[in-house]
């Protein structure tokens, strides 16, 4: 071959741009459709057909009053929420220390008694009291000591109906956070932005 019909140069790496022509349509490897989430009414479209768009990029942004105000709804409601079950612990906390200080004092009555039976025991052995006194303090002491078992009984009653309470508040309170996720992610998609990269 001779030397003056061959191209000789230093090979360079970089863009090699081909520009073909041709009769027809070019077809898209791929289409995704661009569908609202909700009813909404289209406020601006940013891009028109055929613009190039990168992951993030805003399309179009819609509007929907009534979703505007179901979030908003939302909101205040589940903010109404955590304030009532704030006051709720509260009132059981207080209804807790109110049994509580009931059972202390019934307790110490009730140990009183027992003293009391203790030391008039001894007297009415001696003769030093009658025994109608005797037998009223039995009497007394018994019915504390009932009282006390029923005072602990009902201390637990309430730590249980306390303990609902509280999760039933717990529940509402979530059911109301789930429902504010989903207004927030519904107001969030009126904003339509191109998931991938194309044209």
């Amino acid at each position: 071959m001779a030397r003056d019909t061959v191209w000789l140069n230093t090979v360079e790496r970089g863009e090699l741009i081909r520009q073909v022509r041709g009769p027809g349509t070019l077809i898209p490897k791929e289409e995704r459709w661009i569908a609202a989430a909700t009813d909404a009414l289209v406020e601006s479209l940013l891009i028109k057909p055929g613009a190039a768009v990168q992951p993030g990029t805003v399309i179009m942004v819609m509007s929907n009053p009534e979703l505007s105000q179901q979030k908003l709804e939302a909101e205040l409601e589940l903010q109404a929420a955590e304030a009532d079950h704030l006051a709720l612990k509260v009132t059981m906390i207080n209804r807790r220390f109110d049994g509580e200080a009931r059972l202390a004092e019934i307790r110490a009555q009730y140990l009183g008694a027992k003293l009391q039976v203790q030391a008039e025991a001894e007297l009415f052995e001696q003769d030093i009291i009658s025994r109608l006194d005797y037998e009223r303090s039995k009497l007394a002491e018994e019915q504390l000591g009932t009282r006390y078992e029923i005072e602990q009984r009902r201390i637990a009653q309430v730590d249980e109906s306390i303990d609902a309470e509280l999760a039933a508040s717990e529940a509402r309170l979530q059911r109301l956070r789930n429902v504010l996720e989903l207004r927030v992610t519904q107001a969030e998609a009126l904003t339509v932005k191109a998931g991938i990269e194309g044209i």
